[in-house]
């Protein structure tokens, strides 16, 4: 195992977890280009496919992607006619989110992909290992802003 020689244990937690970031996200993107999807699309599609039909304003909340208004990034997917939008029968100004039949079998590659990287993961990392980080970052982050978005989406308690 390699040594840490860094007198700031916080500053290297800080940029490992950064790094870690960095190379999941281009492992991600190089393996999710492949079926011609970004990252944030992905999630997106996988958000709705848990929860449709979703408000603009409800997936927003619920994205870990963007913490703008997730608007543009919708508008494309319904161009490439993965998601469709239809206006709301409880308030005619609003416009609910759902995913067209294209978009559900995007889906399905995208979780193949997960599965397979997921899996990737766990071969590489007991999984005492990956429960013991997860539980303590998501004592870090519970109180943080973010801990709204990940107890929306199940992933802290």
């Amino acid at each position: 195992m390699n040594q840490i020689n860094n007198s700031k244990p916080a500053e290297t937690f800080r940029y490992l977890i950064l790094a870690t970031e960095r190379q999941g996200r281009s492992i991600f993107k190089e393996t999710f280009k492949k079926i011609g999807v970004t990252g944030a699309q992905a999630e997106v599609l996988k958000v709705l496919q848990e929860n449709e039909p979703l408000s603009l304003k409800e997936l927003g909340a619920m994205l870990i992607c963007e913490t703008e208004s997730p608007s543009r990034l919708i508008n494309r997917l319904v161009t490439t006619g993965w998601v469709q939008k239809e206006t709301s029968e409880k308030d005619s100004r609003f416009v609910n989110l759902s995913l067209s039949k294209e978009g559900k079998e995007k889906v399905l590659q995208i979780t193949k992909i997960e599965d397979s990287l997921y899996k990737m993961l766990e071969q590489s990392v007991p999984i005492e290992i990956l429960e013991n980080l997860n539980m303590q970052l998501s004592n870090l982050l519970s109180e943080q802003p973010i801990s709204h978005t990940l107890r929306l989406r199940g992933i802290i308690k």
